[in-house]
């Protein structure tokens, strides 16, 4: 796991896991908060991937079961926290779900959690 993440650096890297370019608004808006938003990568790239340097992962609602669980295997072995994230608008937001958009109450709310999994390891 990267040192950022126990604040020892100011930049955070998090790895976006999904087949959809990430827009650059959001990028923009994430960097803007000292997060970097690496990728997109497939999810059946992540076993051939380096995933050194990564603070944490957000992979998207909209893989299947099968694809979603081996993400989960992967990050979890590597011991790197991960949520799973609608990739919508925020007003199309579905209840008690992350989204990755440019929201900043979006931005922070993945970056809580993941520091909150983070901490409880």
């Amino acid at each position: 796991m990267n040192i950022a993440l126990r604040g020892l650096t100011n930049m955070l890297r998090f790895l976006v896991i999904s087949s959809r370019t990430t827009p650059s608004t959001v990028s923009n808006a994430w960097r803007s908060l000292n997060i970097v938003l690496a990728g997109p990568i497939a999810a059946n790239a992540l076993s051939s991937f380096d995933l050194g340097g990564h603070d944490g992962a957000i992979i998207d609602l909209d893989y299947e079961g099968d694809e979603m669980i081996a993400c989960v295997e992967i990050l979890e072995a590597r011991q790197i926290p991960f949520v799973f994230a609608a990739f919508v608008s925020s007003s199309l937001k579905p209840p008690g779900c992350f989204v990755l958009s440019e929201a900043k109450e979006d931005i922070l709310a993945i970056h809580r959690r993941l520091w909150e999994i983070f901490r409880a390891h």
